[in-house]
C-alpha cells in the first residue's frame, strides 16, 4: 500500500492516503473515526463541504495527519491529502451530508492584525497562501464533482466547544470565498457565521 498523487481540472493535486490509513480506527485522542452509526452513506446524500482547524501544525509529512478525523487535510506548504474515502461517515458533525476539510492551522477567534500578517509573525494563528489557494482548489473541486450546495464552518454544529472552528482568516479566505465565487450557502445550521469572520480584514 502507499499514495498516490492525482492532478484534476482546476489545478488542484490531492494526495490520496486511503489505503495507509484504511486500518486507522481512533485519533490520537482515542476518538474514533467512523461514525457509531455506520461507516459508509450514498454519495447522493453529500451536498456539503465542513471546515475545521486542527489547532495543531504537525509540519509538512503527510504521515503524521492520519490519524485525524476528515475526509480532506490541507497542510501549510499547500499539500492536500485525502485521509478518507469520500464516502465515508465520520464521527463527527453534520456527517451524513458533509465532506470534512481540515486545515493545519490555529484559528484564534480574534483576527491577527495586518502587520502581523504582512511580516508572517501572526504564526499558524492565519492560513498561508498556499494552504488557502490549495484549500479553495479543493473545495472548488468538490463542488463540480459532488454538485455541493453549502459551506459550513465546524462552529455552526459544534455547540458545546470550538467556537474558533474554523476561525476567521480560514473561514474568510475559503468559506466566504466559497459563498462568493460558487455561489455556495451556509444557511440551515443550528449557529450562524460570526458577524467577524466576515471583515475583509481576514483577508490573507
Amino acid at each position: 500500500m502507499s499514495e498516490r498523487r492525482q492532478a484534476y481540472n482546476g489545478g488542484v493535486v490531492i494526495v490520496d492516503r486511503t489505503s495507509l490509513t484504511a486500518g486507522i480506527a481512533n485519533n490520537l485522542r482515542g476518538m474514533p473515526i467512523l461514525s457509531r452509526f455506520g461507516t459508509r452513506r450514498p454519495l447522493t446524500a453529500i451536498n456539503a463541504v465542513v471546515l475545521h482547524q486542527m489547532g495543531f501544525d504537525r509540519g509538512d509529512r503527510p504521515d503524521q495527519y492520519d490519524t485525524v478525523i476528515a475526509h480532506f487535510a490541507v497542510l501549510r506548504d499547500g499539500t492536500v491529502l485525502q485521509l478518507r474515502p469520500v464516502e465515508a461517515l465520520l464521527d463527527d458533525a453534520h456527517a451524513r451530508a458533509s465532506l470534512h476539510i481540515e486545515f493545519a492551522s490555529f484559528g484564534a477567534e480574534g483576527l491577527a492584525t495586518s502587520e502581523e500578517i504582512a511580516d508572517g509573525t501572526a504564526g499558524s494563528r492565519v492560513p498561508t497562501w498556499a494552504e488557502v489557494e490549495a484549500g479553495r482548489q479543493l473545495v472548488r473541486h468538490l463542488w463540480s464533482r459532488h454538485a455541493l450546495r453549502y459551506v459550513y464552518a465546524h462552529r455552526q454544529f459544534n455547540l458545546h466547544g470550538r467556537p474558533n472552528c474554523p476561525g476567521p482568516h480560514i473561514w474568510y479566505n475559503v468559506g466566504h470565498w466559497a459563498a462568493v465565487s460558487l455561489g455556495l450557502s451556509s444557511e440551515g445550521a443550528p449557529r450562524p457565521i460570526p458577524d467577524a469572520w466576515l471583515d475583509p480584514a481576514a483577508r490573507v
